[in-house]
Order: C-alpha cells, then sequence, then structure tokens
C-alpha cells in the first residue's frame, strides 16, 4: 500500500510539475505580449501622472501645430517637467485654443500682464476673453486682451497655479469681413448684372 502512495504520489508531482511549466511558459508569454504592448504605447504617448505633466507629442494636434509662448520671468515660469504654454491656431475657422500651466514666482496686484511678449495678431480675441478656472478649491481668473496679454484679474500670492487647457475662443481675424473681389451681382427680377 505504501508502494502504491508513494508511486500515486511521485506520479502526482509529476502531473503538477508538467502543468506547473506549462503554467509558468504561458505567464512568461503573457509578460513579453504586455511588454510589446507597453513599448508600442511608448511610442505613442507617455503621461506622468504627476498633475499637470504631459509629455510634449502626446499633445500635438494633427490640424494645427503647437506654437510655444513665454511668461514673463520676473513673475511667472513653468517648471521643468509640466506642459508648457502653447497656442494653436486654426485659421480656416478662425479659432485659438490654449494649454500649459505657470506658476507665479512673486506676488502680484490685479492688472498684471505676465507675458513676456506679446501673442501674435492672429491669435489675438475679437473681444477681451477672460478665462476663470478653479484649482484646489480657488479661483484663479485672468484675461486675454485684444493686445495680446494675459492680464491677471486679481491679486495673487507667490507659487499660485495657472493652467490654460480648455482655453479656447473666436480670433478678431475670424470677424474681419472677406474682401470684396469685384464679384459681379445679379438682379433675379430684372435679369440685370453690375459689379
Amino acid at each position: 500500500m505504501r508502494a502504491k502512495a508513494g508511486a500515486g504520489r511521485a506520479g502526482a508531482r509529476a502531473r503538477w510539475g508538467d502543468f506547473g511549466a506549462i503554467m509558468m511558459m504561458m505567464m512568461m508569454m503573457m509578460m513579453m505580449m504586455m511588454m510589446m504592448t507597453v513599448r508600442g504605447a511608448r511610442g505613442e504617448r507617455t503621461v506622468s501622472m504627476r498633475a499637470g505633466a504631459v509629455d510634449e507629442d502626446s499633445m500635438r494636434a494633427r490640424a494645427s501645430p503647437w506654437v510655444r509662448f513665454d511668461v514673463d520671468g520676473a513673475v511667472a515660469t513653468t517648471p521643468p517637467s509640466y506642459e508648457t504654454l502653447a497656442y494653436a491656431y486654426d485659421a480656416d475657422a478662425g479659432r485659438a485654443r490654449f494649454r500649459g500651466w505657470f506658476q507665479l514666482t512673486t506676488a502680484v496686484e490685479a492688472g498684471k500682464n505676465v507675458l513676456s511678449t506679446p501673442l501674435p495678431k492672429e491669435i489675438r480675441p475679437a473681444k477681451d476673453e477672460m478665462w476663470k478656472v478653479t484649482l484646489k478649491g480657488a479661483e484663479r481668473e485672468l484675461t486675454v486682451t485684444t493686445d495680446g496679454g494675459f492680464v491677471l484679474a486679481g491679486e495673487y500670492e507667490a507659487n499660485t497655479w495657472f493652467v490654460l487647457r480648455g482655453l479656447e475662443y473666436y480670433t478678431a481675424a475670424a470677424f474681419e469681413p472677406l474682401e470684396d473681389a469685384g464679384d459681379e451681382t445679379c438682379d433675379a427680377s430684372s435679369g440685370s448684372c453690375g459689379a
């Protein structure tokens, strides 16, 4: 009986050993497939879990390129690893959109323009565009002005954060009348035409 029990246990161990080897091979194949998937995804997009940190390639618009712009270094900065300030302009739709983060490096009064240089004319709004965002329960407000500035609406302490993602508006160019190319106009009732 003992011999049979010992042989039975040895046979069971052998079967479990084969099963274990098969399971190990399957797990290795699954790990290899997951590594290939992760490597492929890294090639397309890398996103850090840190607030506001996004790889530049992941946010590029397909139809319109992003153009970087800077805040006045004496007033604000975009820390390394955070999404830099940029705008994209769709000339066909006459729309500008923004992304990025900046942090005040000093306390500022209401009415302070935080840009180092004004936005280009084609990016400027037709009327002042107010942008209000709430971060960690506190509201931040700025206005994109018709002369291309980012003017802060209130007094803010140093280390106050602003985010531009979601800021989008029609530019002044969207409202400019089309130039009259001397098209001929016709009166349907009389049939007469004139330029």
